[in-house]
């Protein structure tokens, strides 16, 4: 019975060294708005960086898609910034930069890129970029290369109502009741 339960433990170990699929670095990326309460109508921005930690050297290059939940139902894109560090190109969502300094860039945070958006109607969704490595994807180090990935949500709220409006539908309706309330006590 145990020389049986020892066999088993060692087939399925080594059923599952067999199948396991080969690892990579997958660096978060953060994503951080320019705005903390964003209304519709009002443009607002998001800055993309990475935190480069030195052990591949300097960050080169860099590629990603971008994209979010509901087909950029609640914001539009309207382009990107540039950050002087950096030349790009831009293909739809996607979007790529080669390293254009001659500053070494590890062991500090590196922007990549500020992504600008227009709220078009209330409601929530989440912005997400991908770049798993190939195809010109992902982070390109001198030393080595990586994927990279980061999500945010945003929240678009409605715009608020104007004070003198609503100060008028108050006060319309405090006359009607008060006007109900003297019908009623003659």
């Amino acid at each position: 019975m145990l020389r049986s339960t020892r066999m088993l433990c060692a087939l399925s170990v080594t059923v599952l060294f067999l199948f396991a699929s080969n690892a990579f670095a997958l660096k978060l990326a953060t994503l951080e708005v320019s705005d903390s309460y964003i209304e519709v109508g009002e443009s607002f921005d998001i800055t993309i960086s990475v935190y480069d930690d030195g052990s591949l050297g300097t960050l080169t290059a860099f590629g990603f898609d971008f994209s979010t939940d509901n087909d950029f139902s609640y914001f539009s894109y309207d382009g990107y910034l540039e950050n002087s560090d950096w030349d790009y190109t831009e293909a739809g969502s996607s979007l790529e930069g080669m390293y254009s300094s001659l500053e070494s860039n590890s062991g500090q945070e590196v922007l990549l890129v500020t992504l600008s958006f227009t709220a078009l109607l209330e409601g929530t969704d989440t912005l997400s970029i991908s770049g798993i490595f190939g195809d010109y994807s992902g982070l390109y180090y001198d030393n080595g290369d990586e994927s990279v990935t980061g999500s945010l949500e945003i929240a678009v709220n409605a715009a608020p109502v104007p004070e003198p409006a609503t100060l008028l539908l108050v006060g319309t309706g405090l006359l009607g009741v008060f006007g109900v309330r003297k019908r009623y006590i003659k």
